[in-house]
């Protein structure tokens, strides 16, 4: 199973960092990212749909997180 996702952010570094730190931890998934025209590109491979499903449910939630601290709580 794999997802694509384009994410468009403040700050796609400082994003991508985020996600760096959780994906060391996860064996269940394979991510893979890549910053470009001020997006964030994240690959997502997995053996399993629900797999898939949480891994990319946390990139969201660490991407909407980083927003957060970034404008204070407005995004």
């Amino acid at each position: 199973m794999k997802a694509e996702l384009e994410i468009d952010v403040q700050s796609p570094e400082l994003a991508k960092k985020a996600i760096e730190v959780e994906k060391d931890e996860s064996s269940s998934i394979e991510v893979n990212m890549e910053i470009k025209d001020d997006k964030l590109g994240v690959y997502v491979d997995a053996e399993s749909i629900s797999n898939l499903r949480a891994g990319v449910n946390t990139i969201l939630r660490l991407v909407k997180t980083t927003e957060k601290s970034i404008t204070g709580g407005e995004n």
